[in-house]
Formats: C-alpha cells, structure tokens, sequence
C-alpha cells in the first residue's frame, strides 16, 4: 500500500494535531510520514514505524493542514496505528524571544563563542544567524541547547545572531539581536612579518613545507589527510626561528565534527624547540567525514590548549588543514540475508544488512535464465550504519522460474554482488513430467551435482532453461 491522505481543519483560524493511541508497524518496512501542509512536498515533520507510540504532532503551517503518507510491504502483518485529530486554538500574540547575550562580541575568525537566552516565555526552538543584519538567514540550528556553543569559521566582518521562541501553538517572536564583529587576523598581538612562523608540519600522508606569508595565518584546507579510525600517527612540527629558543606548540583536530577545537581534542603541546613531534592516535568515536586540525606557534612559550586563547601570543602562527577521518576497512556491507518468496502473483526479495560503510545503493536484476539479467530497482542504501538494515521488493511475475541477484554500489563507484538466488513456482499441470536434464550440447547429466545451464525438457515438448 501507498496511500495519501490531507486533512484539513473547518475553521481556518485552528491548526490540526494528530495524538497517537495506538501504533503497531513492521520495524524498517512499514512507514507514516506526516507533513507538515497540503501535500508531501510540504515540511516533513515524523516518519514513523515501530512500536513506540509516537508523541503528538501538531501543524505549524498557515493553513493548518497535516498530509499524511502511509506505505506498507507484502508481507509482516502488524496491527496497524489509529490516531485522534482534533484542532487547537492559534494565538495570537507571539511569545517574547528573550534576551540573547553572547560570551563575546568582538573576536577573530575561528574563535568559538557561547550564547545565552534568558528570560523568555517560551522554549527556545530555534537560533539563527546572518551577515547582513537579517535581510537574509544564512543558517539555523533547531532546537538548540542554552546556552549554545558555535565556532565563527566564516571569512566576514560582522555575524549576527537572534533566537526564536514558542510556547504551545503560539507563533515564534523573536529575540534582540547580537552583533559579533570578527577580524580575519589571528589571535598574535605582534609577529604579523618576524620570520617566527611554521615552516613544515607532517602527518600521515602529507609533508607540507610552507614560507612566512606575512598574516601570521596559512589556510591549508585544501590539503587532506587521510588518517584512520584507531590508528595511531606522527605529527611532526619545524619552525623558523629569528631568535633562541624556538617556537612551542599546539595542535587540535576536531574529533567530533562539531567545528569547534575543545580542549580535550588537543593533540599535540610541546615546550620551545626548533623540531617537535607527538604521537596521535585516531578515537574509536571519531566522526567519519571531513574535520579541521589546527597547529600553532608561539615564540619562547609553551601555548595553552586552549585553540581560542583570547590573550593572545607574541611572535608566531597558525595553519590549519582538512583531515579526513575513515573507518577501518572493511566491506562495504555485511549481508545476513538475501532470499525469495514465491506467491502465485508475484515473488518477494528481501535482503538485510548487519552492517553498511560508505554504501550508496542496491541495484535488484533479475534473468530467466541465469545468463541475461536485467535491472528491475534500485533502492538507497542506509550509506553507513551499524544496525540491521532490512530491504525489500516486489517484482510482478508469473514466471515458473527467476533468478535475481543483488549489486551493492559504493558512494565512489566500486560494486560487489551477491547471488544469484532462484524463485521457483510449482506446475499447475500434474500431468506434465519431467523426462531428463542436459546441458547446453544435449549431454544427460545430474542436475543434484552439476554446475552451470541445466535445460530441463519436459513430457509436453517444452522447455526449460535454469542456472545453478
């Protein structure tokens, strides 16, 4: 079943709310979408399966309307779900913002700073933020922890931030706005052309040997290096120096993806000397994907780890890379099931994964006889994941006899297949036999030990081709 369904409230000044009562759906094949307006290409607001019941859900759109799209498989019978729509009463007053305050409001780039909202009347839902005083949105994150912690990597002079707020149904009000001024420089009160600046960083797979350009800052971002999860490699730091006794250093690399260098990402902190290095070991709960690893120098000091050090140092630098964090490897997935169901009608493939990495899709092909096959769905897969995945498709046929095999494709290209399996449905016609099997040149041999094409010939003159 593929069904859809809007509802929409009689008195358009009320917004519809769905309250769950009951809900009973199969794990990974069953689905209700709720949306959030006349149709599916509205909001998304739920997608719903399992047992757990859901909490209530409530229409934040104009209009009022919820579309619901409900999408079931063949097979896995469940109790279904059943919900009451009733209609609350809109507000008419937005709730206050509150006051937001940031820990700073002049900074450089690259620096993190932390806001707070006090004093509203409702929950903060939302934090947003601009470089033109709100003429425009340039980002928001939802339902955001107070006070919130978010690093300004961004080439702009001023950023501006405002949250928004909503108590029940009422519509959001927003708070003052907050004026952080950046400069691009960074945190070096001298040192700007000194000769003091890092002049080779290695690590993994690069070696990068770099001259004082003159800003006390070297944007390396273009330069990935690839490092592994639990994996353990040598950072290595060379400065040059005008004066003894050397630059000191730190290192960071954003473990966890969130752009913001913690104290506790800190890799590397090492006392003055022309030459440094320190062992780094990849942790186990890693973000997989691309992160940022910054190094700095500073003369004569040992500098804190602190990445955001608002003092600021003397004479030194600070360069910054891309890693790119990997899992082990491993195969692109592990496949605990891959089988066929046969009805009179149709024939059910389901598969399932125990695990997936770097995966991007299933290509479903199917043959009648094990030699020609063709493609007949092609299905997302979970990309990575650690938990069972299930999958399934119905293929349309009446066909005594059809393989399928299954073809996993790697976001960058690679595939790997499985099967083929056979789905075979039983004869109608009793009278019918079977009178021998051969291969493709005639020869008679044992279907039970024989590897290949078998044609199977029949008492009615037919014929059958199958491979095993």
């Amino acid at each position: 079943m593929d069904q859809t369904v809007t509802l929409t409230p009689s008195d358009n000044t009320k917004k519809l709310q769905l309250n769950f009562t009951a809900f009973n759906l199969e794990a990974s094949y069953d689905y209700l979408y709720v949306y959030d307006g006349p149709n599916t290409s509205s909001t998304l607001l739920a997608t719903l399966n399992g047992t757990s019941l859901p909490t209530s859900i409530t229409a934040e759109n104009s209009s009022g309307q919820l579309t619901l799209r409900f999408t079931s498989d063949i097979s896995g019978i469940r109790a279904g779900f059943s919900a009451e729509v009733t209609s609350v009463t809109v507000c008419t007053t937005p709730t206050n913002g509150g006051t937001l305050t940031s820990s700073k409001i002049s900074t450089v780039v690259n620096d993190a700073v932390s806001l707070t909202t006090t004093g509203n009347s409702g929950s903060i839902t939302k934090i947003e933020w601009s470089y033109n005083n709100f003429s425009s949105v340039a980002g928001s994150v939802s339902n955001p922890t107070n006070p919130y912690g978010i690093a300004l990597n961004v080439q702009e002079t001023n950023i501006y931030f405002r949250t928004t707020s909503k108590d029940g149904t009422c519509p959001s009000g927003n708070s003052n706005i907050v004026d952080i001024q950046l400069e691009s420089a960074p945190p070096y009160s001298t040192g700007i052309t000194d000769g003091d600046y890092i002049s080779n960083v290695t690590l993994a797979n690069i070696n990068n040997t770099s001259t004082d350009d003159g800003d006390a800052y070297q944007d390396f971002t273009s330069q990935i290096i690839e490092m592994t999860i639990d994996e353990t490699y040598t950072l290595s730091a060379t400065a040059s120096n005008t004066l003894n006794p050397g630059q000191g250093y730190s290192a960071w690399i954003d473990w966890n993806g969130d752009g913001i260098f913690q104290t506790t990402e800190n890799v590397m902190q090492k006392a003055p000397a022309n030459t440094v290095s320190q062992n780094v070991t990849v942790p186990s709960n890693s973000f997989v994907g691309d992160v940022k690893m910054r190094i700095l120098s500073v003369w004569n000091a040992t500098p804190s780890t602190d990445a955001y050090y608002s003092i600021g140092y003397g004479y030194g630098e600070i360069e910054e890379y891309t890693v790119r964090i990997s899992n082990p490897i491993a195969l692109p997935i592990e496949l605990i099931q891959f089988e066929s169901s046969v009805y009179p009608l149709w024939n059910v493939i389901k598969w399932s994964t125990a695990t997936e990495y770097n995966s991007d899709y299933f290509s479903l092909e199917s043959s009648l006889d094990g030699l020609v096959w063709r493609e007949i769905t092609k299905i997302p897969a979970a990309g990575n994941s650690t938990i069972e995945k299930r999958y399934s498709f119905i293929d349309y046929t009446q066909e005594e006899i059809t393989y399928y095999r299954l073809i996993q494709f790697d976001f960058d290209g690679k595939n790997k297949t499985y099967g083929p399996i056979s789905a075979m449905k039983l004869m109608t016609d009793s009278k019918i036999e079977i009178l021998g099997y051969f291969n493709l040149i005639g020869q008679q041999i044992d279907p039970s030990s024989y590897n290949g094409i078998i044609v199977v010939l029949y008492s009615n003159g037919t014929y059958k081709k199958f491979y095993r």
